[in-house]
């Protein structure tokens, strides 16, 4: 009998152990394991470490479903796989290897980053929702706000509540209520509309407005309703 069939077979029979369970592209470890038959789910606590498909999630304590393939941890969480990482107080990874964390995230993949209280992110689509203390940064380019909707390889920003951008290769300070960012990746022609007390400040000059579209690298903008323009430089 392989070694591997032993475990599994310990864990049906409802048996607690130290060790590691492997099963096709999945491992867990830890220093406490139990499984329970009927919902088919493995908890683990101590050290935990999943790797499946490439990803590797460490954590205090955590549970795998074997039913749904869902991944659940919690305490110091860290997750790994290609370019991406995330760090959290806790974590579930689903099956489709989209992952939903909580608690001072942080999160990277490549050259973007993400921050904020919670963070659901599909790497397979490069997509983050960000929502409490948002924070989203690529090169030369920062925003701040409630929530952020986050598309990151096509590179467009959806921000509400509390905006802050920045891009500070071309000296562009922005707050409004609300804003969407677009960028051709790897170019230089952001594009922002900024909407409800529109604020913007580049290299010195002022322009405020309901809604104000904005061209940083081109130093061009737009207003809808009425505005006031201040000509510092």
């Amino acid at each position: 009998m392989k070694a591997g069939y032993r475990i599994m077979t310990a864990l049906a029979l409802g048996i607690c152990f130290s060790g590691t369970v492997w099963a096709a592209e999945l491992t867990i470890t830890a220093d406490s394991l139990v499984y329970n038959g009927d919902s088919d789910v493995a908890q683990a606590t101590g050290d935990v470490v999943i790797t499946r498909d490439g990803a590797t999630l460490t954590g205090a304590t955590g549970e795998y479903s074997f039913a749904d393939g869902t991944a659940t941890l919690t305490g110091g969480i860290h997750y790994t796989k290609d370019d991406t990482t995330l760090t959290a107080a806790s974590l579930t990874a689903y099956a489709d290897e989209s992952l939903l964390a909580n608690g001072n995230v942080q999160a990277q993949a490549g050259d973007r980053v993400l921050t904020g209280d919670t963070v659901h992110y599909d790497p397979a689509a490069a997509h983050g929702t960000v929502t409490g203390s948002a924070y989203v940064s690529m090169p030369g380019t920062e925003l701040w706000a409630r929530e952020i909707d986050a598309y990151l390889e096509e590179i467009r920003l959806i921000g509400t509540g509390g905006i802050h951008l920045i891009n500070s290769e071309h000296g562009l300070n922005a707050t409004s209520d609300s804003v969407v960012y677009t960028q051709t990746p790897g170019g230089d022609d952001g594009h922002a509309v900024l909407s409800g007390n529109a604020r913007v400040n580049q290299n010195g000059n002022e322009l405020t407005g309901p809604q104000l579209d904005i061209y940083p690298a081109r130093r061009s903008a737009e207003t809808t309703g009425r505005s006031t323009l201040i000509i510092r430089s």
